[in-house]
């Protein structure tokens, strides 16, 4: 039933209120699945009562979206139970329509804000990927880097890195993949006193793909996870 809400709605921008109620029913779903269905009779009447509105109306209104809310009332209360978390995380573009030296103003900018941010709340956490970030503090604001450092061996700065940047996935050939990860494990286990093999996680929500080849060199350097 999902499915012809999304189809309403396919070929549209989505406004706040029509990403508010399709949120909501993608997540009210899942709580669904988590307890053996449980509320799929509770979601299956407010989907069908939305596309009722729909056709009276001619589109979702606010006040349809409320009743629709208070008819996932009990839904509501399940879903109130869980844990949100957020992982703290800073995607840096080395060089892309702007000048290495403004990378460079960017990485310690944000890093000093990081940093800034640890020391006002004792429970944050921040994960950062690529070793060519850490080379330019490594560089330019060593002093930094020491504190980095110090967040590292808390555990608080996750280090997400197992190639040197977040780079492309399709164009370079095995050879040029596979120094990517040897380099960047031996460059940052030693920067940072840490095991390489603790460097398991290849990051890169930027990618645009990649070849079928991919996996089994991650796999053969060690990589256990890939996003």
């Amino acid at each position: 039933m999902l499915e012809n809400i999304y189809n309403i709605y396919k070929n549209v921008k989505l406004n706040k209120l029509q990403e508010r109620i399709i949120s909501e029913l993608k997540f009210a779903y899942s709580v669904s699945k988590s307890n053996s269905g449980i509320f799929d009779p509770i979601i299956a009447q407010t989907e069908e009562f939305l596309l009722r509105e729909y056709e009276k109306h001619g589109c979702i209104t606010e006040t349809t979206v409320n009743l629709a809310e208070g008819m996932m009332g009990e839904i509501a209360k399940v879903a109130k139970t869980y844990e949100v978390i957020c992982p703290a995380h800073a995607h840096i573009d080395m060089n892309w329509m702007w000048s290495y030296d403004e990378t460079v103003g960017v990485v310690i900018d944000t890093f000093r804000t990081m940093l800034d941010i640890m020391n006002e709340y004792p429970d944050f956490k921040f994960s950062q990927s690529q070793a060519s970030v850490y080379k330019i503090v490594e560089e330019y604001c060593p002093d930094m880097l020491e504190e980095i450092k110090a967040r590292v061996k808390e555990g608080r700065w996750e280090i997400t890195a197992s190639t040197w940047v977040e780079g492309d996935k399709n164009m370079p050939n095995a050879e040029s993949l596979s120094r990517q990860l040897l380099y960047t494990k031996n460059y940052l286990s030693k920067l940072f006193d840490i095991n390489p093999d603790s460097l398991n996680i290849d990051f890169e929500p930027d990618t645009f793909g990649h070849s079928k080849n991919v996996p089994e060199i991650l796999s053969n350097a060690g990589v256990e996870f890939y996003y």
